[in-house]
């Protein structure tokens, strides 16, 4: 078509339809998987499909609503403080940790123990932690292949000074589209989650409003949908628009969350115990720092190889029997967050003799940690004032009998800080109170007894039911 034709049909209205861009990290189409790489400072996709691989620039595709106009999809440009702050980002700056070319690996077992020696050689942890992290690295790099309905989170708990942001740029470094984040609000989680589908690392989560754990908890299910009104329709369809944010996340506090239902679903590291090792650096800069970013960088090339190679295999992995003898001793919660390992088991045998002693620490810590969230004290001090009767009283409402504990009681025994939300507390864990006329007795002026009765707030004391719901808070 000439110059002069274009004009004429621009002059009628008929221009051809404008290609449309949009921008992703890591998407499937037509049977092939796409995901994004760093090839020497060029983003462009590895496509792949059952262990082939090869190399595409940009993908192009039909818009399913306007026939003839094309929709181009290119890798996702990092994120900046402007446009063209892009341009001149450094080596190991980026925020989103895009992997370089796919790099082969000897075996899956040798791949997790580079990662392992790589966190042990920056951080000072426990061994069984330095295991559980290593293969959540692993298993975060097939997350969004996994025909699984959940995927738990990694809660990281320490004072100050122990390494938890250390931790965090460690992991973080070493993961295929690791994104890290201080503190999280709920409005950029939900569009960096759905650009770049990143494995979210979060420092110094402070407290967190209701809007923001809920989206949290929204995370860890896969079939969460997060919505926002628009007072405009979009695209012609609907003025509701969902954000996809399921994905792994790492995060590190001082202190348990609030939310106990969060906790119930997160792996738990504990880093407040003495540090002793003198060979961990205490600063990464200078020379060190260059074999920091190598090591990861490598590390990250073959975790994309070893995404290539199980994408498409990795939900045929049949299920461990294994892990079958902790099925009936765990919380059902509790045992779908550690059969996590499940198929990572099955790929590395290797890895049974040493992933017992894991799985003993991540129960003991999830009931320890479950004890220190708001949820978790109020039900351990209901049930020690049930096991010990103290605190306790018969009484009597609308006819029926009951025994309870005096609301008094669970005040001073919860604590200041927790006091002012126990009603609240009480209610979340199904907690009936009542406010009977309670009979007491004292000693009067002339030495004999005396009653009186008077109305007081109780906490009546569930069924044995109930009772062993609060024992796995």
């Amino acid at each position: 078509m000439t110059d002069t034709e274009k004009i004429k049909k621009i002059a009628k209205g008929k221009t051809e339809p404008k290609d449309e861009v949009i921008y992703k990290t890591r998407f499937t189409y037509e049977g092939f998987n796409y995901a994004e790489f760093n090839d020497n400072g060029i983003l462009k996709f590895l496509k792949y499909r059952d262990g082939y691989s090869g190399v595409v620039d940009f993908m192009e595709v039909q818009d399913p609503e306007h026939k003839g106009k094309k929709i181009k999809v290119y890798p996702a440009p990092q994120i900046a403080q402007t446009k063209k702050d892009r341009i001149f980002q450094a080596p190991g700056q980026e925020a989103v940790k895009i992997p370089g070319r796919p790099i082969d690996y000897e075996s899956e077992y040798q791949l997790y123990r580079e990662i392992k020696a790589f966190i042990h050689a920056y951080v000072e942890l426990r061994p069984e932690d330095e295991i559980t992290l290593s293969l959540y690295i692993m298993k975060a790099t097939l997350y969004d292949a996994l025909k699984d309905s959940s995927f738990p989170f990694v809660h990281i708990i320490a004072p100050y000074g122990k390494g938890k942001s250390r931790l965090l740029a460690v992991l973080c470094e070493a993961t295929p589209y690791g994104f890290y984040a201080i503190d999280i609000k709920s409005a950029p989680l939900k569009r960096v989650s759905e650009l770049y589908q990143v494995i979210l690392f979060v420092d110094e989560k402070g407290d967190m409003d209701n809007e923001t754990s809920a989206m949290i908890n929204a995370k860890y299910n896969r079939n969460s949908i997060v919505l926002n009104a628009s007072k405009e329709i979009q695209q012609g369809f609907s003025s509701i628009i969902g954000y996809s944010i399921y994905g792994p996340m790492v995060l590190a506090g001082r202190s348990p969350f609030k939310d106990d239902a969060i906790e119930s679903k997160s792996l738990q590291i504990n880093m407040d115990f003495p540090l002793s090792r003198e060979d961990v650096p205490r600063k990464i800069k200078g020379n060190v720092q260059d074999s920091f970013y190598a090591r990861a960088l490598e590390i990250r090339g073959k975790l994309l190889q070893f995404r290539v190679k199980w994408h498409d295999r990795i939900n045929t992995v049949q299920a461990s029997e294994f892990l079958k003898k902790y099925e009936d001793k765990t919380e059902a919660r509790l045992y779908e967050v550690i059969s996590f390992f499940e198929d990572l088991i099955e790929i590395m045998p290797e890895l049974k003799p040493e992933i017992q002693k894991v799985l003993t620490a991540q129960i003991i810590r999830n009931i320890e940690v479950a004890k220190e969230t708001p949820n978790g004290m109020m039900a351990d001090t209901v049930l020690t004032f049930i096991e010990s009767g103290e605190s306790t009283k018969d009484y009597t409402l609308n006819g029926k009998s009951y025994q309870g504990i005096f609301l008094s009681s669970i005040y001073a025994g919860i604590g200041d800080n927790f006091s002012k939300q126990a009603g609240k507390l009480l209610s979340i864990l199904g907690l009936k109170t009542d406010r009977p006329w309670i009979e007491f007795t004292h000693e009067g002026k002339d030495g004999e007894e005396e009653t009186h009765k008077k109305k007081v707030s109780m906490v009546r004391i569930p069924g044995e039911r109930k009772r062993n719901e609060l024992k796995s808070r």
